[in-house]
């Protein structure tokens, strides 16, 4: 590979070379087949690929130890407005369905084994939620708490939700 730099008015050639075993051009075949051939957009898409995958890794990857001590540190506190809404995203709340559904998506990337079910009376325009949350009960407590305080903090102000008992 070779790039251009211009340093002190002079410019220069900078040449990089890349040596790759059989096994690592194996696995990029697919890449460098679907975009016919065009080697630099295979190694883009390999490279964006990896950066999804280690940032989830890194969230995954928590200690399980560690992770049950932030659990009953947070227990009883409410999560702050801006990591709710980092965690679920405000659009959601128009379907309790897609809401579900993320939320499934989502405990199962973490590897949280965290099974969840909403019953409503209105996908859109729900004034009644149940939620159901099978885990530990650390987990348990956690995502019942911060569901709870995501619907409430978005559900509509012509029908406010109001949470009435936890058990």
């Amino acid at each position: 590979m070779k790039t251009t730099r211009e340093r002190n008015g002079v410019i220069m050639i900078v040449t990089r070379h890349i040596s790759l075993d059989n096994d690592c051009i194996q696995k990029m075949e697919p890449y460098v087949e679907k975009h016919k051939g065009n080697f630099s957009a295979a190694i883009r898409e390999i490279i964006d690929r990896a950066g999804k995958n280690s940032e989830l890794e890194n969230i995954s990857t928590i200690d399980n130890t560690l992770f049950k001590w932030m659990l009953n540190e947070i227990d009883g506190l409410l999560v702050p407005d801006n990591v709710l809404d980092d965690l679920i995203g405000p659009m959601l709340i128009n379907s309790m369905g897609k809401l579900e559904e993320y939320l499934k998506n989502k405990f199962s990337e973490l590897e949280w084994d965290v099974d969840l079910s909403l019953k409503y009376d209105n996908d859109t325009s729900a004034s009644e939620v149940l939620i159901e949350v099978k885990g530990s009960p650390q987990k348990i407590r956690f995502v019942a708490r911060m569901l709870a305080q995501y619907l409430v903090k978005n559900s509509p102000e012509h029908a406010p939700l109001e949470i009435t008992s936890v058990f």
